[in-house]
């Protein structure tokens, strides 16, 4: 849940103030941003403390169930596991007699398995290989939230990128591997010094095994950019950069699609923007983009259209672009124009060129959209006026700091908030057009 829910549970054990503790633990051990509920719960649970007896350890281990259950934390689950095997087998029977705490266990056994799970991403990837793993994704989905993700000591990068290297390239650990990659990029971000250069071995070895794979939805195509972009940053040795750019092209297919179109355009922005050891490999990865690009350029998109213009520009390959790709309006972008209009859009970069290229881009397709660019470092009246008011806040996450990106999705709420892939104006463009052409109610559904 997100806090929201868990203020509303929040405000149930308030209710139930003395009637019985277990669902103020429950909401005390969350972890969630309370807000002023946090402190009228705390001073139930000191009351408690002072004025019940210490809980017989039935209680806690059924307690801790169900604490378990509902986090779906991994180190909650360990520790009530840790709980029940403490007790005598009459004590464990006494628990079970309980509905809660047994309807707890099983749902925490046919997510995560009721063997001992794997503490960090070697362990997991040692046992992705075991037929009755079948808990895998679930395991991975929780750990990239709780494992520690700092890439500092490299006895620890080194068994990394082994583990990786070294899971069988055949079911089921191959499908495995490749379904929790988006998981374990995830894990990666929460580096707060990613990318790291001494992680590069970690990075590369990931995207060899999600470019192998030849899968190319729109996660593993996310997940593939964003270990590119630090593969790129760290500006790895001539012969490695050739290879890597040789390879990314490669993976995104021998012909280019609408799909791949911002993905491919990325990662030029990138490659642009980054230092570079081997010059003709970089404008050999220029050229070879944009040939691939246009001719598809009547089914591009008009943000698409104006991006490619843009990054040929950029190139001085402006003139070389057909007719068919100048940004003008068609049919087809009649329906993200309107869907634009009148819209307040806030991005949030330290890159202020990048959203300076976005909006231009934005008011000349509707030039009644209202677009706020916010570079402030941390929490400040303009950044909350824009978290609180925008019908739609895109932050480059690649480009933000801590406080801010936190600051806004606390003061954001359930209103729609998106993260730009990258660092440039593209990623900017692309969140945006997929919000805008996401069905209707979606932010919703999201929300919930």
């Amino acid at each position: 849940m997100r806090n929201g829910g868990w203020r509303l549970f929040a405000l149930e054990a308030l209710a139930q103030a003395g009637a019985d503790a277990t669902l103020t633990n429950v909401v005390a051990a969350s972890g969630a941003d309370l807000g002023g509920l946090a402190d009228a719960l705390s001073g139930i649970v000191e009351e408690s403390l002072d004025d019940v007896a210490p809980a017989a350890p039935t209680v806690i281990a059924a307690e801790a169930l169900i604490i378990a259950d509902v986090s779906g934390s991994l180190s909650a689950i360990d520790q009530a596991r840790a709980l029940l095997a403490s007790l005598t087998d009459e004590e464990r029977t006494a628990v079970f007699q309980s509905e809660q705490p047994r309807r707890a266990l099983q749902a925490i056994n046919e997510t995560f398995g009721s063997a001992t799970h794997p503490q960090n991403w070697p362990a997991w990837l040692g046992e992705v290989k075991t037929p009755t793993f079948t808990s895998a994704q679930a395991i991975a989905r929780q750990g990239a939230l709780e494992w520690d993700a700092t890439l500092g000591d490299p006895t620890d990068i080194a068994r990394l990128a082994d583990a990786l290297i070294c899971v069988p390239d055949n079911p089921p650990a191959s499908d495995r591997l490749i379904e929790a990659i988006p998981h374990f990029v995830a894990w990666l971000q929460r580096d707060p010094e990613f990318p790291r250069p001494v992680g590069y071995s970690v990075y590369e070895a990931a995207l060899e095994r999600l470019m192998l794979s030849g899968h190319t939805a729109a996660p593993m195509l996310d997940s593939a950019g964003v270990l590119a972009r630090a593969m790129l940053s760290i500006v790895p040795a001539a012969g490695a950069y050739g290879r890597l750019l040789s390879d990314l092209l490669e993976f995104s297919g021998q012909a280019a699609g609408v799909r791949t179109a911002y993905w491919l355009m990325e990662l030029v922005e990138e490659t642009i923007a980054a230092n570079t050891p081997d010059q003709p490999s970089r404008e050999q990865f220029w050229l070879n983009v944009i040939s691939r690009l246009v001719p598809i350029g009547p089914q591009l998109s008009v943000l698409q259209r104006s991006s490619l213009s843009r990054l040929a520009g950029m190139l001085g390959w402006e003139s070389a672009l057909p007719e068919a790709l100048t940004p003008g309006p068609r049919e087809g972008d009649l329906t993200l124009a309107s869907r634009l209009a009148g819209k307040l859009i806030a991005i949030y970069t330290l890159i202020e060129s990048a959203g300076a290229q976005a909006v231009e881009a934005l008011v000349a397709l509707a030039p009644d959209v209202d677009i706020r660019v916010n570079s402030d470092f941390g929490g400040s009246r303009p950044l909350r006026a824009l978290a609180e008011n925008a019908d739609l806040f895109v932050v480059v996450a690649a480009s933000a700091t801590h406080a801010a990106t936190d600051f806004i999705r606390a003061k954001r709420g359930p209103k729609p908030l998106r993260y730009a892939t990258g660092r440039g104006a593209i990623s900017i463009l692309r969140a945006i057009e997929e919000w805008a052409l996401e069905p209707v109610g979606s932010d919703l559904d999201e929300a919930d």
